[in-house]
């Protein structure tokens, strides 16, 4: 089993603009100098070596700065990657939104076209992730215990937004209504030494987050990251956390390891539904295309449109997925609770009322990272799919099964019953029907879906199994949250401390 020392001074692939800022991990973690060129086969003493990784050390979502219509750290679309060219090109740029004009004639606004107004607002990481249709994803019983896998993909996944011009909301953070997903296939099989690199990366930054108070990532909810948030409030100029972060993603992505963009955007006429399609991305001759695709469940269909305003008539969804959806969620109010709201009566897709059993099961497959993905889900389904519990009252029975050790949970504020009925816009999970971000930012707040924190869960446990002896650093709510008594409890704000009773 391979330990990754956590010794910042063997990270050589890292520019050492930031190294010396954290040097001071070295002598507090007793880094030893046999370890010095060692990379990954000498096993470190120092117990944080051995800490092991939580959700925010695999999704990291920036949080705002004040008084600037910036993330920390600000990364934008044009700034040099790894091979001297911008995150994403204007040719690729243009493509997608050429295409998009095709859907949506005269919808999309100077601020998305561009490219200086888009920035970076998070993004994940993800150790073995499907590469196709045919790959098989691993259960979390398999990650837990390290199975190795060799059809899977290493992968760093973007979220951009671009970003409101200075003027009646200066100085709030805001977002446009429009996001981009850039996948990069980075390597291949749980074997691959560009894994062990970049978790060993990785490493280093979460220990030098460690160091800054309130920035400890392990036992956090998946939100905003605890150490670019801390960071941000004590210092408005040093922060060289946000720098190691902005540079990992410039050293290690690279235009060619581009294989896919997805996007997602509101109908700017009508405001009242939106537009999700896909495309992979051709290298030829040193140049890149992107290309659209089909829906998985319609190969006649490049672009599925999400309309809220037209959920209580079954067409929320259009084309209607033949597949497992969401779309049978926006006519069946019948199927929950009330806890958060009261959505009234309704009848399921089929015209009768759907019990609430079938509801947290259809949930539970769609944020289920190992019973579906990208290639076999249509994307509103998974942008969808924690609104729609939350709105019904649904019990957050139906999220993949917590393993010890790892907070699969999503931040989400203390709030009031009332204020939770009013709709409001808050940081944490997709509580209105209008916020289809599944990482990233809601105008100026911070959301984060039930799936994105499954899929942060399973690449923690799988990157604990395979370098750091199988230990989970994080929260322990197995026992705790039987019946789905904590997550249901943060779902619905709730003024007691939801994760006291977990076991730390």
């Amino acid at each position: 089993m391979l330990i990754i020392p956590v010794c910042v001074r063997n990270f050589s692939p890292l520019s050492a603009r930031w190294l010396g800022s954290v040097a001071l991990i070295c002598s507090a973690l007793a880094c030893s100098s046999k370890n010095e060129g060692a990379g990954l086969k000498q096993e470190s003493s120092a117990p944080e070596a051995a800490a092991g990784f939580d959700v925010n050390d695999v999704a990291v979502l920036f949080p705002k700065l004040k008084g600037i219509n910036e993330a920390s750290p600000s990364i934008k679309a044009s700034d040099r990657a790894g091979d001297g060219r911008g995150f994403l090109s204007p040719r690729i740029l243009d493509q997608i939104l050429v295409f998009s004009e095709q859907q949506l004639p005269g919808r999309i606004r100077a601020t998305e076209k561009n490219l200086e107004n888009w920035r970076i607002q998070s993004f994940r990481f993800d150790p073995c992730a499907p590469k196709d249709k045919s790959s098989q994803a691993l259960s979390l019983g398999a990650m837990a215990e390290g199975q190795a896998k060799e059809d899977c993909q290493v992968e760093v996944r973007l979220v951009l937004q671009p970003m409101e011009p200075l003027g009646p909301f200066a100085g709030s953070g805001r977002t446009s209504d429009v996001s981009m997903h850039m996948t990069y296939g980075i390597s291949e099989g749980s074997g691959s030494p560009e894994l062990a690199r970049l978790v060993q990366e990785l490493d280093g930054i979460r220990a030098l987050s460690a160091t800054i108070a309130g920035g400890r990532t392990a036992g956090i909810p998946l939100g905003r990251h605890p150490g670019l948030e801390a960071e941000m409030s004590q210092s408005k100029d040093q922060r060289p956390l946000a720098g190691a972060f902005k540079e990992f993603l410039q050293h290690n992505l690279r235009e060619e390891q581009l294989v896919r963009i997805t996007f997602s955007q509101i109908d700017s006429f009508s405001n009242t539904r939106w537009l999700f399609f896909g495309g992979s991305v051709s290298h030829k001759d040193g140049e890149a295309n992107w290309i659209a695709f089909d829906l998985p469940h319609d190969p006649k269909t490049k672009t599925i449109e999400y309309r809220p305003d037209d959920a209580l008539f079954g067409n929320a969804l259009q084309p209607k997925p033949e597949t497992l959806s969401t779309n049978a969620l926006f006519s069946s109010a019948s199927v929950g609770r009330g806890v958060v709201f009261n959505p009234g009566f309704g009848v399921g897709a089929s015209g009768r009322p759907m019990p609430i059993e079938e509801a947290q099961n259809l949930i539970g497959t769609l944020e289920n990272p190992a019973k579906t993905n990208i290639f076999t889900t249509d994307c509103v389904s998974c942008h969808t799919s924690t609104s729609r519990g939350i709105t019904l009252g649904i019990p957050a029975l139906g999220m993949a099964d917590r393993p010890r050790g790892i907070t699969g949970y999503p931040y989400a504020p203390l709030r009031t019953q009332e204020e939770i009925q009013q709709r409001m816009r808050w940081n944490g999970p997709q509580v209105s029907t209008w916020n289809v971000r599944n990482f990233g930012s809601f105008e100026s707040q911070a959301t984060v879906s039930n799936r994105t924190v499954n899929e942060a869960m399973g690449s923690a446990l799988y990157i604990n199994a395979l370098f750091f002896n199988k230990k989970n650093p994080g929260l322990d709510c197995v026992d705790a949250d039987k019946n789905g008594a904590v997550a249901t409890c943060l779902l619905e704000g709730k003024r007691e401390d939801c994760l006291a009773i977990c076991q730390k």
